[in-house]
């Protein structure tokens, strides 16, 4: 069984910003269980996209009942990303590599600009849609204010599948791993804007 979750998240910053600070995410007051981050590769292609290859290692708390099946908590995460400054898009696909077996988290993450009108309109539309302002989640509103500013839309789709041979094992772990992404999706957007006003600020100062 595949677990699959999709959300949708409304920045009120521009994407020029969101994508400069998603480079200088690490460290942030929100990222404890990130313990390094590394550049494998990079490259600018013909088009002028810029390509990313990054390495991750963290850690994280187990249920009780998993830390018999794992020794070591740190897991490795490998992140392939593509920005487009000329269409002003970044996608990026991020899966681990540890314990993939055990339990596969695979997310893919679109970064384009956004009207408040056209979020507004993805929550009418069905979409799990939190706007985060003040470093907070909210609902967004019904009415679309504010709609001539321009923000940044950031849509995760996920997929959470574990390869334990026992099915009532296997359900298990793949819930809590996406109870796990749940949580860990609304921290690291926390982070993310912590970085964006760092960013925000000095962008204002020159």
């Amino acid at each position: 069984m595949v677990l699959g979750w999709s959300h949708c998240a409304f920045l009120d910053h521009p994407w020029a910003t969101v994508t400069q600070a998603l480079w200088q995410k690490y460290p942030n007051p929100f990222s404890s269980h990130v313990l390094s981050s590394d550049v494998l590769e990079r490259y600018v292609d013909a088009s002028g996209r810029l390509h990313t290859v990054r390495l991750f290692v963290k850690e994280g708390r187990l249920p009780r009942w998993g830390r018999a099946m794992l020794a070591v908590p740190q897991a490795m995460v490998v992140e392939v990303s593509v920005v487009d400054p000329a269409a002003r898009s970044m996608t990026s696909v991020q899966r681990n590599l540890s314990h993939a077996r055990l339990l596969l988290v695979e997310e893919r993450q679109a970064v384009r600009p956004a009207t408040a009108t056209e979020a507004a309109g993805m929550t009418a539309a069905g979409w799990s849609v939190v706007r985060f302002a003040n470093g907070e989640p909210a609902p967004m509103p019904a009415a679309a204010g504010g709609a001539a500013d321009e923000g940044t839309v950031v849509v995760t789709e996920a997929r959470i599948v574990s390869g334990a041979a026992w099915a009532g094992l296997r359900t298990r772990i793949e819930g809590f791993g996406l109870s796990r992404l749940k949580t860990n999706t609304v921290r690291s957007f926390k982070g993310l804007l912590h970085v964006i006003e760092r960013v925000a600020g000095g962008l204002r100062h020159e």
